[in-house]
């Protein structure tokens, strides 16, 4: 990845992941560059011991890293490990 910029995004809510995607849930977030707000999810399989309720309540509403393209801020990628 070339040309790209850090902020923090704000995790807004936790999913089932739409139709033919893959994981067992999704993280929708969304951030703001030059005045403009963004969105994007990402979808991750259920890490050990933790399911929906759990991953919804240690997540959303929080904010993490998210890298973008500095030339189109729609091309981005949160940065979250388990």
């Amino acid at each position: 990845m070339k040309n790209y910029e850090f902020t923090s995004c704000k995790i807004t809510e936790v999913t089932v992941p739409g139709y033919k995607s893959s994981g067992n849930y999704s993280i929708h977030y969304e951030f703001w560059v030059d005045n403009k707000m963004y969105r994007g999810n990402q979808n991750y399989n259920y890490c050990e011991g933790l399911n929906m309720a759990k991953i919804k309540s240690l997540l959303e509403g929080k904010k993490f890293p998210v890298a973008y393209c500095a030339n189109d801020p729609g091309t981005c990628f949160m940065l979250i490990s388990k």
